[in-house]
């Protein structure tokens, strides 16, 4: 892990931007975790949040039966890393899949295939009622049936004490002209541990990235009720930044996102990344000193390139110097 400056055109984040934008990238998608078939690794933000169950395998003898058990979208980085370790420890793993279409379960790719491949056992639910039973009956039956269950995206106490590795990682690598990281949002479970383990001088910059802030808050205070019952302080927040389109559906095809890809180093990830950045440097625009103290965490996510990317293909996009989505620039774990 290491701290990169990147130089991207103004004009990748808006017309409106003359100047050219310097990121300060902190590389946490160079961290890596085990190793799984097929030579798969879990990288970057899921090796932290997967590092507890990792390292602790107390819980696979007890849980070997009945297995790991999560729920998300086919395409979800989050089931692939859970995937990978399941494989990796031989534990069985059983997925429960919002909305996927018929052509995908007939014809398999990206991170869907490739957890086929790996031996989750899918169960497809329509999105909705059915989608939110099945999830209650999995997290109301887990210790029941001998299964452990894992919230969407690894959102999870189970994910602190990675995420406190890359607290104190931050605080050793960052000198002090830093005095602000920023991170995506999914669920919102990297940047509330970050803000609780993260020392005072830090501020803790997040973006969401699947619904507003009112669905990042909700999932932030399920956490935190976890977190009261784990630790005697209570719970510190992040700042939220106002994503660039609040409504916009998450992993929706968006022009300024994949324009702003294209200026992009290839270890950014096409659907957090820039969302997220977009955000960062428009809250900034009157002030590029302020941006310059902001590391920026590269949390991963690239292994989701591949099915985002023939979205846009398929919708007419044009696509511009990357002709591939190779993870080039990515230390071997």
């Amino acid at each position: 892990m290491f701290i990169q400056l990147i130089h991207v055109p103004g004009d990748c984040f808006s017309p409106w931007v003359e100047r050219v934008v310097t990121l300060h990238v902190y590389r946490d998608d160079a961290t890596c975790l085990g190793a799984g078939t097929d030579g798969l690794r879990v990288r970057g933000n899921k090796a932290r949040k997967l590092h507890t169950l990792w390292t602790q395998r107390d819980w696979v003898e007890a849980y070997r039966g009945g297995g790991i058990v999560s729920h998300g979208g086919a395409q979800s980085n989050a089931m692939l890393a859970l995937a990978v370790m399941a494989g990796a420890l031989q534990v069985p793993f059983e997925y429960i899949a919002a909305g996927a279409p018929r052509w995908l379960r007939a014809s398999p790719n990206g991170n869907y295939r490739r957890a086929v491949q790996l031996g989750v056992r899918f169960r497809h639910v329509s999105r909705g009622v059915a989608y939110r039973e099945a999830v209650q009956g999995a997290r109301r039956d887990g210790d029941a049936r001998r299964r452990l269950y894992i919230p969407q995206g690894c959102a999870s106490p189970l994910a602190a004490s990675g995420l406190q590795q890359l607290a104190l990682a931050l605080e050793n690598a960052a000198s002090d002209r830093y005095q602000a990281v920023c991170v995506p949002a999914g669920t919102g479970t990297t940047a509330f541990y970050l803000r609780q383990y993260l020392s005072d001088r830090w501020q803790v910059l997040t973006v969401p990235c699947v619904g507003d802030a009112a669905h990042l808050d909700e999932q932030m205070r399920s956490l935190a009720q976890a977190h009261r019952s784990s630790e005697t302080q209570p719970a510190r927040w992040p700042t939220v930044l106002p994503p660039p389109e609040p409504r916009l559906p998450f992993a929706a095809l968006d022009e300024r996102d994949w324009r702003l890809w294209q200026c992009l180093p290839p270890f950014f990830d096409l659907v957090y990344a820039p969302r997220t950045l977009r955000a960062l440097v428009h809250h900034f625009q009157a002030d590029a000193a302020a941006l310059a103290r902001v590391l920026y965490v590269a949390t991963g996510g690239t292994e989701g390139n591949e099915t985002q990317r023939r979205r846009y293909m398929r919708r007419g996009y044009p696509m511009g110097w990357k002709t591939d989505v190779a993870p080039e620039g990515i230390p071997a774990c």
